[in-house]
């Protein structure tokens, strides 16, 4: 696969018409090097930022905090839901930012309003008790970097990469994995029986939030949950 070496990429797994993770966004400023991650349907609401020099931050966008777009919510006053300094790189100039974990039983039916883009990159789903791991990766101008990163010691796959003005790189790359969940339960207290029905037919999915071992921090894109009064 040719590196694609744009402002943009997108990607999920799963297939333009058919079952699908959500689509993922990962974008670079013109002439900056910070990078901004987000799901494409809430890129408008929260998003993740991995700032030049950090910190890096999980947080809701200011227009939405603000409620300038979309509805106004009883938001917390602040909109940084949580933020880190950026984890030690696994090897020379070469760091392991972020983690998107699609286990194999959330590539579900398309939701409404999920609009495809010619250009996502689309990864195969996962077989059955396996994982989608995309992983974001930042490398300095002095890195070794052979193909990719996680080519050789992964096995990643690469998805396309984005050079940033400080003459640094971010790489989208994907491997499969045993699945680190199964099922996932959302328990409604006190919420009736006719507003989790109605959930459950909008197809509701779910991100958590989390860390790794090696600092890295990631999302776990999660589909067809299980509504529970």
């Amino acid at each position: 696969m040719p590196i694609r070496r744009s402002a943009v990429i997108r990607f999920a797994v799963g297939n333009p018409d058919g079952p699908r993770s959500s689509v993922w966004r990962l974008w670079v400023p013109t002439d900056k090097s910070d990078v901004y991650l987000a799901a494409r349907s809430l890129a408008s609401t929260i998003k993740v930022s991995l700032h030049e020099g950090g910190p890096w931050q999980h947080a809701f966008t200011r227009e939405f905090h603000t409620g300038v777009v979309g509805e106004k919510f009883n938001l917390p006053p602040n909109r940084f839901l949580t933020r880190w300094d950026p984890p030690a790189p696994l090897g020379p100039g070469a760091t392991l930012a972020y983690r998107i974990v699609v286990p194999w039983m959330s590539v579900a039916e398309r939701i409404q309003g999920d609009e495809d883009f010619p250009e996502i990159v689309w990864i195969d789903p996962p077989s059955v008790g396996q994982a989608i791991e995309f992983q974001i990766w930042l490398t300095t101008p002095e890195a070794q970097v052979s193909g990719w990163p996680g080519k050789r010691s992964r096995g990643t796959s690469l998805l396309g990469m984005i050079q940033l003005a400080n003459s640094s790189a971010v790489w989208v790359t994907a491997l499969q994995e045993p699945t680190p969940i199964t099922s996932l339960t959302i328990r409604m207290s006190g919420a009736p029986p006719h507003i989790t029905d109605d959930l459950q037919e909008e197809g509701l999915r779910a991100l958590l939030f989390g860390s790794s071992e090696d600092g890295s921090r990631f999302y776990m894109d999660i589909g067809n949950l299980e509504l529970r009064p």
